[in-house]
């Protein structure tokens, strides 16, 4: 999620080598992420793009922690 925050919309294919991780065990952790609705998936051809659902990950957060990661995240 801390990449996500950091980069905004990321390919799949580009989380694959950020993180070091094969695809499917990627798109299995993805895929976790989103049944919490922690991120939102965007299909652009063949590929996917992953973003964090800053609404849910603002509503999970205090709002003292929503103000502290806000100057660097959102």
């Amino acid at each position: 999620m801390n990449e996500l925050c950091i980069r905004g919309q990321v390919c799949v294919c580009d989380l694959t080598e950020i993180m070091g991780m094969p695809q499917p065990k990627l798109s299995y952790h993805l895929k976790i992420l989103m049944d919490s609705n922690l991120i939102k998936q965007e299909k652009k051809g063949t590929w996917n793009y992953y973003e964090l659902n800053q609404g849910q990950v603002n509503h999970l957060l205090s709002p003292e922690l929503c103000c502290l990661f806000r100057p660097t995240c959102w």
